[in-house]
């Protein structure tokens, strides 16, 4: 089986949308290769997923349950890649303050409330 977020996105796009041309539309894809990829998705779980009718597309109960669990997936793939992105920004906010023994800095302010440091000539 093999089941990747591409299949869930044109799933889900599919089943929202009620029709493949629709669903097609919204992925930029043709149809043809929308219904490939449904078509796909169907033999490799091995259920109907979709009930075709000339009216349009109807989801089959497994459709209904496998269309709750994508949408559940995709949300917390897409979360996990922000969670990531945001540890990359926190662990870029890192401030160094650097002296060199050569120069020592004149610091000109205390540090901290309890300090009874004076400042530096």
């Amino acid at each position: 089986m093999n089941i990747n977020n591409l299949n869930f996105t044109s799933f889900i796009r599919t089943a929202e949308a009620g029709s493949f041309n629709r669903a097609a539309e919204e992925l930029f894809i043709t149809s043809a290769a929308l219904i490939k990829q449904i078509n796909q998705l169907e033999n490799d779980i091995g259920v109907r997923l979709f009930d075709r009718t000339h009216r349009g597309l109807t989801l089959t109960k497994a459709g209904v349950s496998l269309y709750k669990d994508a949408k559940y997936i995709t949300g917390f793939c897409e979360e996990a890649v922000l969670r990531a992105r945001n540890a990359m920004l926190e662990a870029d906010k890192v401030v160094r303050i650097g002296t060199s023994p050569i120069c020592p800095p004149r610091c000109s302010w205390t540090c901290g409330p309890a300090s009874t440091n004076t400042a530096m000539t």
